[in-house]
């Protein structure tokens, strides 16, 4: 005879204070089932094997959800099954400082790192006005460019770097850090002679 069946389901990481969908299942000779929570949390519907579940607010870590049947009638008894799921944090940048050029200048690549070594981070950037960098926005670094103003007045962009740790299918940004990069323009010689 069949006895009680369930499966917790497997899952993908998660972000920090974000809900997920369970899909759970059970058979054989049980009939309901119940979820709980290693660390506690909420279950719109701890009897539904395909409920959503909501981590405690600011968890990070790895929490263990168990499905356990009912205990059927018969000589077989309830039944349970396991599952871990990572909750990540949001995403964190190590502080940057604003840089200031003259027009022509060749820069250094302009390097963005994390205090979260424990994550792959990844960085998105988006930088505001033109200052002879394209295109304006991308992922990782900011390549080494020639700055550039044509104009008799300094330009200043400002660029606004988003930190997201990577992991599985789950992208978790964090709050973004804004820093300015200024290029004088080119000085100009008078001929006070002429």
């Amino acid at each position: 005879m069949i006895g009680a069946i369930a499966e917790a389901g497997n899952y993908d990481p998660i972000c920090m204070d974000s809900s997920i969908l369970l899909n759970g299942n059970f058979g054989g000779t049980s009939s309901t089932i119940t979820w709980a929570s290693s660390v506690g949390g909420t279950f719109v519907d701890a009897t539904d094997p395909n409920t959503e579940f909501t981590p405690p607010l600011g968890f990070i870590g790895t929490l263990t959800l168990t499905i356990t049947t009912d205990d059927p009638i018969g000589s077989c008894g309830d039944t349970s099954d396991t599952v871990d799921i990572v909750v990540l944090p949001e995403g964190e940048i190590n502080s940057l400082t604003d840089l200031e050029f003259c027009s022509t200048d060749l820069t250094s690549e302009i390097s963005f790192s994390s205090p979260n070594t424990s994550f792959t981070t990844n960085f998105d950037w988006v930088i505001d006005t033109t200052i002879g960098l394209a295109p304006l926005s991308g992922t990782g670094n900011i390549p080494s460019f020639e700055t550039e103003n044509l104009t008799i007045n300094p330009i200043t962009a400002t660029v606004t770097v988003t930190p997201i740790i990577v992991s599985g299918s789950a992208m978790c940004p964090g709050p973004p850090e804004i820093f300015t990069i200024t290029v004088n323009p080119t000085p100009i010689v008078s001929d006070s002679t002429l």
